[in-house]
């Protein structure tokens, strides 16, 4: 994946956040109390994303630390939670990213009745972006039903977010198959440098 921005001429940062990756931190997005996974409970899972938020301003702050960094071109992206993280960080810290790619986005699953509040109203945080952003998801996505995912493009549009839905024949594990979204991609970066 990142080879494919990289030969665009786009640097590319895979930052983890806490207790993600090898980060060495306990993860706490959002978990059950029992320890069973995801909580359902909207406080518990809207808390688990304040601190993803968090993390975020971290990596930020390191890029403007960077002398190597286009600082007036960065692009903010991610999979799954980092998807619907990218584009409502977007939203709530204006004037850093000039674009957003979401691949698969969402906070809960549909494991959770509560995914059916949470995710909607979390994207509906980046709508007031100035730039369009770009959302790609897989049509047999294992969390995320393809109808639940244009449901919230249409929350996040009709909240003023602009922006360009692609449903590909594919599930979770889209980002890894760039014959998919390339092309796709490539305008969208392709327009965001004109």
């Amino acid at each position: 994946m990142a080879s494919h921005f990289a030969d665009r001429g786009w640097m590319v940062l895979f930052p983890q956040r806490r207790g993600r990756g090898k980060s060495g931190v306990a993860y706490g997005e959002g978990l059950a109390s029992d320890g069973s996974g995801y909580s359902c409970k909207v406080e518990i899972a809207l808390a688990g994303f304040e601190r993803a938020v968090e993390d975020v301003d971290a990596v930020v702050r390191h890029l403007r630390g960077r002398m190597d960094v286009d600082h007036g071109k960065l692009v903010i992206g991610g999979v799954s939670r980092g998807g619907i993280l990218a584009i409502a960080y977007a939203g709530v810290r204006p004037n850093i990213f000039c674009g957003a790619i979401n691949f698969n986005g969402g906070w809960l699953g549909r494991g959770c009745p509560s995914h059916e509040f949470v995710n909607p109203l979390l994207f509906e945080r980046g709508a007031t972006t100035e730039f369009p952003s770009l959302w790609l998801h897989g049509n047999s996505d294992q969390y995320y039903r393809i109808e639940h995912c244009r449901a919230n493009f249409d929350r996040f549009r009709l909240a003023g977010g602009r922006g360009t839905f692609v449903a590909a024949p594919m599930g979770h594990a889209l980002m890894f198959k760039p014959a998919l979204w390339g092309e796709q991609v490539d305008q969208y970066l392709r327009d965001l440098r004109d």
